[in-house]
């Protein structure tokens, strides 16, 4: 009862809400995340005031039933923010929340700005209480906060929830906290919940200000109080309790430094942040230990690039700001989102007198920035310096030749943040000899690697292999490397780009060339395993692993490209990776890198230039160079005559009536296939001869024979799931329910077409989606609902604009065979427009739809 009657006081306070607001000209925004607050934005201030009291009073006079009152806490302040995705962002905004998180319920309070702008145009008995100066939890300038009061409002509270009331030491911070909303509220319960939280991560990641920040955010947790304490200058281990003890509100006197913070602090509920750990590691551990057993109510949160090694410690890495657009294009709206762009441009901004360096020219090239430093905090404040004289590209050209940039001539910057070159370099000569030497050389690898992996390129000799795992983990917990879960299931080591650049530049030349064939030699035979087992083995095994490591793979070939005694492994390398750059729809560059790789890889076998070909020629072939795959395939075929492959003989014949059954030599086909198919049957080689009917059943297609294709794409279908070749299964699926739509039968084959939908959304293949969304939209129109028909269409369209596959005559044979029907039945002009709406959906919306049927 009581949970119904808070339901609909929070409808009735939505509707007050709404309803004042537009009545005073504001603009209701969305919730600002907690679920029950309320955002509203105003032109004036005057505006803003008059709101907050009407609804104050209107709060206050409303019955509230059983549930008692609702008492709300407001804030207004005023200054710049910016819209985007119907929302406002920026530093005004979250002074606001910080000034309103101080407030009680009831309580109206305003900043300095908006005293200024409304104290000669408030309401009718309205006025402005002074409650003085208050630092909030961003730790910036203290502000001036005044009491908006009317008649008919409560008029006293008690203090601001302020940091002033709370004991703190928490340093005054000169420019604004930006991002790690998410961070920030995981480590809120963290800190409550363990005694011991050490925050690690590379240097110039943002330890320091995140546990500041943290702090405040903690501060009412603490009834006796959040104290800093940093290290960073600290070169006498002996001191380190003497230095916590300096940030306490304690007298040492003639005690020890340690006996007097354990008699001080025994009974007390305190939080200490211990700063810049990682130089006195060894000696801070036994400190804070003492510290934690001796004061139970006593929490310590550290910050070090290696954890503490206490019994209890939770260790919890600092993630570099989000700095990826994991794909999407990088439009203003997209690039504005990453947290590392919001951090380069509010420091940008401050130094170029507020000017935006963000503009639809300048995007991706603020895309690239932001990646190319990898979203440390500290690498983005040195570009936001060094954009008072750079342009963005400028900055970018610089960073992309070398990884330098001139050091921050701000007061009070430490000295070792002043290039994130130093604060890399600090760590390094921390490591032994045999540590930086794994450290450099790991640097080889673009994008991370395996321990498995890194032992086989990173020793000079198997021998040192054993060594490479311990020393990876050390890497790691010192925050020179990253440790992450690859997505089939091992762990994978990856360096942050700035500190990558750092180790390169330290490697040996004299051991390089070692190094970089032995990247490529390990790299050359996880394409050959890939081929050999199929992508799909595993559940997907080696199509993760090769989506993972292809920087690696793209660099290793580099390499080999360089070395014409690595030319016919090159050739081998690009021909086990046709199925991957067709599966992932890199046609152009697989292309590339195969007639490349030919063309220089004169002592391959005949056998290798056979198959090289041929996957040339299929490339050649999906990009719709018809006249180029022919002359690749007729040339692996001559080369497979002279081995006598009788299965590669087939696949060339076969591959030559795919040339002619697509062009205007239709029935040139036929014999040829079934030339080639007693030869797949005779070999057993059953996914060849799946492909081979598939094909046939194209060309049949094509010629209007629609029983005889149903017949051969069922048995193909049928051979693919004997072998469990899911790609290629649903690849002949399309084509089998494009037949059944030509019959008028598809209505009877929903259970297939659900089928290779589900499986569509698995495999994530746009090559295939154009397909199975046109069959869908067949259906749809055969279901009596032709205005889903046409957005599917235009889903259809723009799953294939993002592939490089060439239009081929079957696929547009039936687009031409459906569109017109679809038109027909609901108009041009609807037509055109559902079509727009259709290509505005995403492949995975545009398959839910389908299977919404």
């Amino acid at each position: 009862m009581q949970t119904e009657a808070m339901r609909k006081a929070v409808e009735r306070l939505d509707g007050t809400m709404a309803e004042v607001a537009k009545s005073t000209g504001g603009a209701l925004v969305k919730e600002r995340g907690e679920g029950d607050s309320h955002f509203i934005v105003f032109d004036n201030p005057s505006n803003a005031a008059e709101c907050a009291i009407q609804v104050q009073q209107r709060l206050m006079a409303t019955d509230w039933g059983p549930i008692g009152s609702i008492a709300v806490r407001m804030a207004i302040h005023a200054g710049e923010a910016e819209f985007r995705d119907g929302d406002y962002y920026g530093p005004t905004v979250n002074r606001c929340a910080r000034i309103r998180g101080a407030a009680h319920g009831g309580q109206i309070v305003v900043s300095s700005a908006v005293r200024d702008a409304v104290k000669d145009s408030l309401p009718p008995n309205a006025g402005l209480i002074n409650l003085g100066d208050h630092r909030f939890k961003d730790l910036q300038e203290p502000e001036t906060v005044y009491q908006l009061v009317a008649e008919g409002l409560q008029r006293e509270f008690p203090p601001l929830n302020s940091l002033d009331p709370v004991r703190n030491n928490l340093p005054l911070q000169l420019t604004s906290f930006v991002g790690r909303e998410a961070e920030l509220q995981r480590l809120y319960h963290l800190v409550k919940k363990h005694r011991l939280v050490t925050l690690t991560g590379a240097g110039g990641s943002g330890k320091t200000r995140t546990s500041l920040q943290s702090g405040a955010e903690l501060a009412n947790e603490f009834a006796d109080g959040v104290w800093f304490s940093t290290l960073v200058d600290l070169r006498d281990p002996n001191l380190i309790a003497q230095q916590i003890a300096n940030a306490l509100p304690i007298v040492v006197s003639d005690r020890e430094a340690l006996d007097a913070i354990l008699s001080e602090f025994k009974n007390t509920k305190a939080l200490i942040i211990v700063d810049n750990c990682e130089h006195v590691v060894k000696s801070v551990s036994p400190v804070v230990n003492r510290i934690l057993r001796e004061c139970p109510h006593m929490h310590v949160l550290a910050t070090s690039r290696e954890p503490l090694a206490i019994a209890g410690e939770f260790v919890y890495m600092v993630p570099p700001l989000s700095y990826e657009l994991h794909g999407e294009e990088p439009t203003v709206e997209n690039v504005a989102k990453l947290e590392a762009v919001a951090l380069l441009r509010e420091r940008a901004s401050d130094r170029l007198g507020g000017a935006e360096i963000l503009t639809e020219e300048t995007a991706p090239i603020i895309a690239k920035l932001v990646l190319k430093l990898s979203g440390i905090p500290l690498a983005l404040e040195q570009a936001a310096a060094n954009l008072t004289h750079l342009s963005p590209k400028q900055l970018l050209d610089r960073i992309e030749k070398h990884f330098a940039m001139p050091e921050i001539e701000d007061e009070g910057v430490d000295e070792r943040h002043r290039t994130i070159q130093k604060t890399i370099d600090w760590s390094y000569r921390m490591l032994s000899a045999d540590e930086q030497k794994v450290f450099e050389r790991f640097s080889v690898f673009d994008g991370g690697a395996t321990a498995e992996t890194a032992e086989f390129v990173c020793p000079d000799t198997p021998k040192e292999a054993s060594d490479v795992l311990p020393i990876l983990r050390k890497l790691s917990s010192r925050s020179l490397l990253l440790a992450e879960d690859a997505p089939w299931g091992d762990k994978r080591f990856r360096m942050l780009e700035p500190i990558r650049e750092f180790a390169q530049d330290k490697r040996d030349a004299r051991s390089e060339e070692s190094l970089r064939a032995r990247h490529f030699e390990w790299h050359h035979n996880l394409a050959l395993q890939s081929a050999a087992a199929g992508l799909d083995a595993d559940s997907g095994y080696y199509m993760k692993r090769l989506t993972a490591e292809y920087n690696n793979i793209r660099a290793g070939m580099r390499w080999a490209a360089e070395h014409a005694s690595a030319g016919s492994a090159l050739l081998e390398t690009c021909a086990a990776l046709y199925d991957f750059w067709y599966r992932r729809s890199y046609l152009r560059e697989g292309a590339m890198w195969l007639q490349s790789a030919l063309d220089s890889a004169r002592n391959a076998s005949d056998e290798v230039r056979a198959d090289a070909l041929n996957k040339l020629g299929a490339l050649m072939f999906l990009l719709g160079k018809t006249s180029s795959a022919e002359t690749a395939f007729k040339a692996s075929l001559d080369l497979w005559r002279q081995t006598g492959n009788t299965v590669k003989i087939a696949s060339g014949i076969n591959n030559l009536a795919l040339i002619a059954s697509q062009g205007e030599r239709h029935k040139e086909a036929r014999p040829l296939y079934m030339e080639a198919i007693p030869l797949f049957e005779a070999s057993g080689d059953l996914g060849r001869l799946a492909n081979c009917l598939q094909n046939m059943a194209v060309g049949e297609g094509i010629l209007g024979h629609l029983d005889s294709a149903v017949q051969n794409f069922e048995r193909a279908r049928a051979i693919f799931k004997q072998t469990d070749d899911e790609s290629s299964g649903n690849h002949v699926l399309q084509n089998l329910l494009g037949a059944y739509a030509e019959q008028g039968c598809l209505l009877e084959h929903k259970d297939l077409l659900d089928e290779g939908l589900e499986l569509l959304l698995k495999l994530g293949e746009n090559f295939s989606a154009r397909g199975m969304l046109e069959v869908s939209a067949a259906y749809a129109l055969e279901a009596g609902k032709p205005e889903i028909s046409a957005e599917l269409l235009g889903a259809a369209a723009k799953a294939w604009d993002q592939t490089e596959v060439a239009h081929d005559a079957r696929t547009e044979r039936f687009r031409l065979w459906l569109e017109p029907r679809v038109i027909a039945a609901v108009g041009k002009v609807e037509f055109r427009r559902l079509y727009k709406a259709g290509h505005a959906l995403s492949t995975a919306q545009a398959v839910k739809k389908a299977l919404s049927l």
